[in-house]
């Protein structure tokens, strides 16, 4: 409770196995948070109001992290579907896998089997397809890439100059 409190998340209620928090009480349109824990293996983050993805993301982030590193337990986020919410339906859950190996293959959305078209990764995560990101697209002509520094899940990381600049 005192981590999501740092992130002016405020309790408006809990129980044995949960908890409901509003971000920014003062706010008019609230975005709320439910927490629960499910047979002591499943930690479940609900989210709901305008714009919730960018107040939840690095929520969710910093969430995993602490459970990954202090209890040594593998974390798995999944997503759920857009067009289920908006026709009334028990979602079904994307993994973040899936959305984030969409993006980096140039797809724009994945395809929910309830659905008959395909549901943009922007609508259900816009911080995995960064799409309110307002930094500056390089080309990649302009970059000089060295040495691999590192490695993520999903890329390996180079240092690189761009315009005169190192940067990975």
């Amino acid at each position: 409770l005192r981590f999501l409190t740092s992130f002016e998340w405020v309790p408006i209620e809990y129980w044995k196995n949960g908890i409901l928090l509003a971000y920014k009480l003062e706010e008019v349109d609230q975005v709320l948070l439910l927490v629960q824990i499910h047979d002591m293996k499943t930690l479940k983050l609900q989210v709901r109001g305008l714009d919730c993805g960018s107040k939840i993301a690095s929520l969710v982030g910093d969430v995993g992290t602490l459970i990954n590193d202090c209890l040594d337990v593998p974390v798995k986020v999944y997503i759920p579907c857009a067009h289920c919410f908006r026709a009334g339906q028990e979602p079904i859950l994307f993994s973040q896998r899936e959305c984030e190996s969409a993006i980096a293959a140039g797809k724009p959305s994945v395809f929910c089997p309830k659905g008959t078209r395909p549901v943009l990764i922007q609508e259900m995560a816009p911080d995995l397809s960064m799409a309110t990101f307002k930094g500056v697209k390089i080309n990649y002509d302009e970059l000089t890439i060295h040495e691999s520094i590192g490695a993520g899940a999903f890329a390996k990381v180079y240092r690189s100059v761009w315009r005169d600049q190192e940067v990975a």
